[in-house]
């Protein structure tokens, strides 16, 4: 009697082990599928991957110094206007690609190489996407005597960016648009040309989205180069002001470039 009393407690534990582990069934009699794990890239979401893998390197963009050391603006006959973007790269880097992209626009990211390190893969996708990245030495310096600071400042950014990115850089911005000979003299040494700008939206003071999108539209003219800022503070506005300026640039006909693309169309005939 007991042994049969065990024996149909087995027959209901198998069976129960085989209801639990059974796949639950759809109304339609098919099983779930199974679950994964998703492999989320932070970048695509805009941020960095908590690993940096390298994304594979296109072939570097024509990038060579040429013309007069320092440029506030190029002269050209095309429609063109180079958009720059200063203090970066930071957190909202991947949102002004973004938008960038959406126009079919191109830019320069003057970059900070204290940030570099923690920015590499943005950076990537940066040149991935057609854009040109300058030097604005190591932590915003003011570098203009020249001398072993602006050295300091100016070599390992331009190291820091070619290792993050296979390109070398071949345009710097100083630190407040402060220069001197002796500064030029360092920076065309190192194969660089230093490009100022023509246009300043002050977009850095604070100002609405609409106020820095109407300074930018007003500079709109063949060669401006316009200076706008994506790190160094709150970029939001000038992230809101963004695609208002793009709209514009497309309205009148005009391409937005980098600033090598725009030294390479400097043709306009000098005045006798």
């Amino acid at each position: 009697m007991l042994a049969r009393v065990f024996g149909g407690c087995a027959i209901v534990a198998a069976l129960l082990a085989l209801v639990l582990t059974a796949p639950e069934r759809r109304p339609n009699g098919a099983a779930p599928p199974l679950e994964r794990t998703a492999s989320v890239d932070p970048a695509a979401e805009g941020g960095e991957p908590a690993e940096k893998k390298r994304a594979q390197r296109p072939p570097p963009p024509e990038c060579s110094p040429r013309g007069r050391t320092v440029r506030r603006q190029l002269g050209t006959k095309r429609k063109v206007v180079a958009l720059t973007f200063d203090d970066g790269p930071s957190a909202a880097t991947n949102r002004f690609l973004r938008v960038l992209d959406r126009f079919d626009a191109h830019a320069t990211f003057y970059v900070l190489g204290s940030l570099v390190p923690k920015r590499e893969i943005t950076l990537q996708r940066a040149v991935a996407q057609g854009h040109s990245i300058g030097n604005h030495t190591v932590g915003h310096v003011n570098v203009r005597a020249g001398g072993a600071l602006a050295k300091a400042q100016i070599r390992p950014t331009s190291a820091r960016i070619r290792s993050a990115t296979g390109v070398r850089p071949c345009t710097f911005r100083p630190p407040y648009g402060l220069r001197t000979p002796p500064l030029d003299r360092i920076v065309r040494d190192q194969r660089m040309l230093s490009i100022l700008w023509n246009v300043d939206t002050s977009d850095f003071s604070g100002i609405a989205p609409d106020l820095i999108a109407r300074a930018a539209i007003a500079g709109i003219d063949r060669g401006s180069i316009i200076l706008m800022h994506d790190g160094g503070g709150d970029q939001l506005n000038t992230l809101a002001a963004l695609p208002q300026i793009l709209r514009a640039i497309k309205r009148r006909k005009f391409k937005a470039v980098t600033v090598p693309e725009l030294l390479q169309l400097n043709d306009r005939p000098k005045r006798p």
